[in-house]
């Protein structure tokens, strides 16, 4: 049978197991697309009225699938049968279309190979990789071969001292797809939520090699459904489908290497040369710009990665030229950071045990940093006071939790106690062990001694039930 659009506005087809014929691809995915969109807009309006189940025509419960044939055939491809692939996705609108998935037939033809008939898959692969049925067979690299071999003239690997070789070379590609590429994908995805997927900087399908550098991580889909744009700003591999983003002078510009295999063999031969720029002074995340960002140009995003990577460079030159004192920054922490560390004193005289509490801690932290740089006594000594005014004030602050009389009071007492301790250590501070006793310094002093008198402290406290 065979459904015209207009008929199946007017009636939506119920497949059942029959083979469902149409005119051509295009006609096929528009119609299925309208019918995919139609069944998942109604099931979501299902959702949000309990009371409303959408159904089919035949009273069964309405599915995304639901009048969608299981099988179908084009009258321009007679001797194939299709199924519908990327369903849900393309309801839900994350991706474009449908796919339809039919044997495979050796339809395609390549200027490499005259006469031969190759299939999608068989098309693809060829051109990323040059092999046929199990042979490599780009006629362009294979007569570099022959001459490299006449000649003897096989350029050495600066890394392992061996001349370079056809073989290698496969083994080299094949490990930057399989391994590398999809390490870095698999790492995209970890980092930003959303699943990458191995993507090339000159498509597959219009020559483009499984070379290193034309691969870079990859959003699978857009953020927004029926989007253009994924995660990173980067355009998603699956709405891109077949097509190249961005031209191929753009992209070999920018140090873009493989857009074809010949290409991706003379890279190889030439790869550790001295001089030769390509993507690999880049990191895999700046590659994915470069390569699968639709907003700025291949060479554009290079030179600002470039720019980026030599102030990284020019700031860690710096950092090594000067090499920070740990000792000397060490004896000068109060002396840089003093107003921090004298607001940490104020609140660590509150009345409000965990303003207090925070105060003795934002300190003690000071002090730890002080010791972990200059581990002295007199940094030991600033240390265990601060860490004994922390104690104490945790004490506090557990007491003050207790729904038992005079736990209040109590935890206010203890509270003050850990503050004494911290007239200790100014007192310690002031008497040398961090700054020469002046006449105005041995004042303050005595007058803190004063208030360290804690039995006559605790005597004046009123403390109320």
């Amino acid at each position: 049978m065979s459904y015209t659009e207009s008929r199946y506005n007017s009636l939506a087809f119920d497949a059942g197991n029959s083979v469902v014929s149409f005119e051509t691809r295009d006609e096929a995915k528009r119609i299925i697309k309208d019918q995919l969109q139609s069944n998942y807009s109604r099931i979501q309006s299902g959702k949000q009225d309990p009371q409303f189940t959408p159904l089919t025509k035949d009273l069964k419960q309405l599915e995304i699938r639901s009048g969608v044939p299981k099988k179908l055939t084009i009258k321009d491809e007679p001797d194939n049968t299709f199924k519908v692939t990327h369903a849900t996705a393309t309801a839900k609108g994350d991706q474009a279309n449908i796919g339809l998935k039919g044997k495979p037939v050796a339809t395609k033809t390549h200027k490499d190979l005259p006469g031969v008939k190759l299939t999608p898959e068989e098309f693809r692969k060829y051109n990323s990789t040059g092999m046929y049925k199990g042979n490599f067979v780009n006629p362009e690299v294979l007569k570099q071969v022959e001459r490299l071999n006449e000649t003897g003239k096989w350029p050495v690997d600066p890394k392992t001292g061996k001349p370079r070789s056809l073989d290698e070379f496969r083994r080299v590609m094949n490990r930057g797809w399989d391994v590398v590429a999809a390490q870095e994908a698999n790492l995209a995805s970890k980092r930003t939520g959303w699943t990458h997927q191995r993507g090339h900087g000159v498509s597959a399908d219009e020559g483009g090699s499984n070379w290193k550098y034309n691969v870079a991580a990859q959003p699978a889909t857009a953020i927004e459904k029926s989007g253009d744009i994924g995660v990173d700003n980067l355009a998603p591999n699956i709405s891109q489908g077949k097509q190249t983003l961005k031209g191929i002078d753009d992209l070999e510009m920018a140090g873009l290497e493989g857009a074809n295999v010949s290409k991706a063999f003379n890279a190889y031969l030439m790869e550790g040369t001295e001089g030769i720029q390509n993507l690999s002074r880049f990191t895999p995340r700046q590659r994915s710009t470069i390569l699968h960002d639709p907003t700025i140009s291949a060479e554009g995003a290079a030179i600002e990665a470039d720019l980026q990577n030599r102030r990284i460079a020019q700031n860690r030159l710096v950092k090594q030229a000067n090499p920070v004192d740990l000792k000397q920054s060490a004896k000068n922490l109060f002396t840089s950071i003093s107003n921090p560390r004298n607001l940490a004193r104020i609140a660590g005289s509150s009345n409000n045990p965990l303003v207090n509490m925070s105060g003795d801690i934002v300190g003690a932290v000071m002090d730890g940093v002080s010791f972990v740089g200059d581990p002295s006594k007199e940094n030991a000594i600033d240390l265990a006071l601060s860490s004994g005014q922390v104690l104490t004030n945790l004490a506090a602050m557990g007491l003050t939790a207790l729904p038992i009389p005079g736990a209040r009071p109590g935890a206010y007492a203890l509270m003050k106690l850990g503050d004494n301790i911290g007239k200790v250590e100014k007192i310690w501070n002031l008497s040398g062990g961090r700054e020469v006793m002046s006449k105005a310094n041995k004042n303050q002093a005595d007058a803190i001694r004063k208030e360290l008198d804690l039995e006559d402290a605790m005597k004046r406290m009123k403390i109320k039930q």
